[in-house]
């Protein structure tokens, strides 16, 4: 994964699709997995972001949809969710990006929880704030603090475009 300010990474995004795609390919091949799945979800549950978590110590992966006011919710009851059509393809492809993902930190090293953040277009995560579950790491992202790296570049109409000023595009491009 390319470390970088989110702006950095988007610019770069198509010059490294090739790169990315034949160094970390099972990270490639299963965050595009999780794309299409969570952004059925999105649009179920009515949420602009999903985490998609796993705890260490814990093998489950939980699926945490963020609110209207951009706060990470509760995790989903997946005793209902779990017949939802989506879900199991979502959740094989998070939990094989999950474990992609944390083989980058030494054993001894691992965070408590890692996290994969989505719009349903595009992928982050933040090596340092791995969790994606506080409403600090949306800031972090804003205030360039706590850079995410993209696994899957993000539309530049979606939710992630409202980062940055030289991201926006279309409306949001003329409130600057």
């Amino acid at each position: 994964m390319k470390a970088g300010k989110p702006q950095e990474v988007l610019e770069e995004a198509g010059h490294d699709a090739l790169l990315r795609a034949s160094a970390e390919p099972d990270l490639l091949r299963a965050g595009r997995a999780m794309i299409v799945p969570a952004r059925q979800l999105l649009r179920r549950i009515r949420a602009p972001l999903l985490t998609i978590a796993t705890f260490r110590g814990d093998p489950a992966v939980r699926l945490f949809p963020w609110t209207q006011s951009l706060e990470p919710g509760d995790p989903l009851d997946m005793r209902e969710a779990a017949f939802w059509a989506e879900i199991e393809t979502l959740v094989e492809a998070g939990s094989e990006a999950l474990r992609q993902v944390a083989l980058r930190w030494p054993g001894y090293a691992l965070p408590p929880v890692i996290g994969l953040v989505t719009d349903g277009g595009g992928l982050a995560v933040s090596g340092e704030n791995p969790s994606g579950l506080t409403t600090r790491w949306l800031l972090d992202q804003i205030e360039f603090a706590s850079p995410a790296s993209i696994i899957i570049p993000f539309a530049p109409d979606g939710l992630w475009s409202l980062l940055s000023p030289r991201e926006r595009s279309g409306p949001a491009a003329r409130c600057h």
